[in-house]
């Protein structure tokens, strides 16, 4: 169905691990956008349900579809659990096209989507990537933050008014532009990392990846993309994301993925602290300290409640409840 000799324009790279419940619409989706000279990526990591048999059957009906399934499974276990990031790495890689997206096996594109934003991208040279805004669907979507919620009883007890709550305000992307400080500091302090589904010049994305999972692995793209560039935001919804949210009993199975690593659990995002105290400069680090604060203090807040679950599990080895 691609009719340019060239090849296509658009490179969508989507890692997919079990992803039947959701498949069909997202590459439905996909195959329905405007913009029609592009190529799909699956890359399956050793799936055990029927993802081979869904991408197998799509793949034989649209050529743009290149289905790669890996007997053996990419992913790797790291101090923020099991992470795709080697599959996210592996679609990345395959890119030849000017512009690349990932594309997430549980989202929903208008028909619009890459369309509006591949022209913003031909015509706006500062700009090194382009989304639009984003609707959630998912426990985030209809999450409410009580007092009771962890996060927010820790956020009230720092009384760390400058955090910005990025499910309560629902700003997941926003355009940035200006100084390298003026871009990094709104990502940063919104701790979100949606802006990676963005469509983004592959030249310098494949420049960005990161080699190494851990928590914050997402933001770090963000930040390195950053330097090449702007980001625009479309003032109109094309995209729905899906977000099951975080909480302290997936942080736990984190905990037993990883033979025990709690001290590790405690301090989720002392590696993205660390590797932001390397590479924003102790200017952009240092004005935002109270920010690397509450972050690896939020680590905290959600373990410590779960502890004597974890010490049953190596005690008693029981289970962590459900």
């Amino acid at each position: 169905m691609n009719s340019n000799n060239q090849g296509p324009k658009v490179t969508i790279g989507m890692p997919v691990y079990n992803g039947e419940k959701f498949l069909c619409n997202a590459l439905d989706c996909l195959l329905a956008q405007s913009h029609t000279n592009l190529e799909l990526i699956i890359s399956d990591d050793a799936s055990t349900d029927s993802t081979s048999k869904i991408c197998t059957e799509y793949a034989a009906k649209d050529s743009r579809i290149k289905y790669i399934r890996h007997t053996k499974n990419l992913g790797i276990e790291s101090e923020a659990g099991f992470t795709p990031l080697p599959n996210f790495n592996f679609v990345l890689n395959q890119a030849s096209s000017p512009y690349f997206m990932w594309a997430g096996v549980d989202d929903k594109w208008e028909p619009k989507f890459i369309e509006k934003n591949v022209n913003i991208l031909e015509a706006n040279t500062n700009f090194v990537a382009s989304t639009s805004k984003m609707s959630w669907q998912g426990n985030i979507a209809s999450r409410k933050h009580s007092s009771n919620d962890k996060r927010t009883k820790f956020k009230n007890l720092l009384k760390f008014r400058k955090t910005y709550d990025v499910f309560e305000n629902h700003e997941h992307v926003f355009p940035v532009s200006g100084s390298y400080e003026e871009k990094v500091v709104p990502y940063l302090r919104h701790n979100t990392g949606s802006a990676i589904f963005a469509l983004y010049r592959t030249d310098k994305l494949q420049k960005c990846i990161v080699q190494k999972p851990f928590s914050g692995w997402d933001l770090v793209i963000i930040l390195k993309a950053l330097r090449f560039g702007d980001i625009n935001v479309l003032d109109e919804k094309l995209m729905e994301r899906y977000a099951g949210g975080a909480s302290s009993k997936s942080i736990l199975i984190d905990i037993k993925a990883d033979h025990g690593g709690l001290l590790r659990s405690l301090f989720l995002y002392m590696p993205l602290t660390i590797w932001c105290l390397k590479n924003l400069g102790s200017k952009i680090f240092f004005k935002n300290l109270d920010w690397f604060f509450v972050l690896n203090g939020y680590g905290w807040s959600m373990v410590l409640p779960e502890i004597p679950q974890f010490i049953k599990y190596i005690f008693l080895r029981k289970k962590p409840e459900e």
